[in-house]
């Protein structure tokens, strides 16, 4: 009887791993994980994972709708691109829950970068691998450029300007003692590039926070409060110097 359950367990996990396999087959995807990292290392490139289940409406639709879509395929002839079944150890260390499950990976440290989670449909894609581009873009150089604005944003992942905040003068004097790519003419920025390049997107998803300095004052109370601007959404507020906010840094 043992036996008889063992070789139903293993004929399960089969056909769980005959749908991954079925689907990277008809998508021309790759099903080896740590093959096509690799890969993504050695190109500097955009690591795609999708975990799937064997059973899965949402996940054969995705594969058939969404990322058969030819200007998707177009976009992602650049990204290495893979598709493992649930039960994967990698699956597994990840935590996949919801199927299928899209994972945008920055090959060199191996972390997720962006999340999608559960069918998507065209449009969502594109705007997920979007903000997931635009990270490993700024993750690897550092920086991105606003063309609108002809702006330069740094995006060092230094921890003294990602997961802290400061007070206005001590971010604002980070800002003018860095020297970075170069340039030692690094300021805070106004309210209205802050704004402008949410809005345009130059920025998408590389603000962690919500509450970010600029450098004018209040004309309102110009002599305590500073104008914030909220990343979600590029509104701005004013905000007591003295309280705690975060910081980018322009030129």
């Amino acid at each position: 009887m043992k036996r008889f359950f063992i070789l139903i367990l293993l004929f399960t996990l089969n056909l769980y791993a005959n749908e991954a396999t079925s689907l990277a087959k008809k998508l021309h995807y790759s099903g080896a994980y740590e093959t096509m990292l690799k890969n993504a290392q050695q190109k500097h490139q955009l690591l795609m994972l999708i975990v799937v289940e064997d059973d899965c409406h949402w996940c054969k639709k995705y594969a058939r709708t969404t990322l058969s879509n030819k200007n998707i395929q177009k976009k992602l002839e650049n990204v290495q691109k893979v598709i493992i079944d649930r039960y994967d150890t990698i699956s597994l260390k990840h935590d996949s829950k919801f199927f299928p499950m899209t994972y945008f990976i920055d090959p060199k440290t191996s972390t997720i970068i962006q999340t999608l989670y559960g069918y998507k449909t065209t449009k969502l894609f594109l705007e997920g691998l979007h903000v997931a581009q635009q990270k490993l873009k700024a993750y690897q150089n550092g920086y991105v450029i606003d063309t609108q604005q002809h702006l330069m944003w740094d995006t060092c992942k230094s921890e003294d300007f990602i997961h802290r905040a400061f007070m206005h003068n001590a971010g604002k004097s980070l800002c003018e003692n860095l020297y970075f790519m170069g340039y030692d003419d690094w300021r805070l920025p106004t309210p209205r590039e802050l704004q402008l390049s949410i809005q345009n997107k130059t920025l998408t998803g590389l603000l962690a926070y919500d509450g970010y300095w600029t450098s004018k004052w209040d004309p309102k109370e110009p002599e305590d409060n500073i104008l914030m601007v909220f990343a979600s959404n590029g509104t701005v507020y004013a905000e007591s110097s003295c309280e705690r906010g975060h910081i980018i840094c322009v030129r």
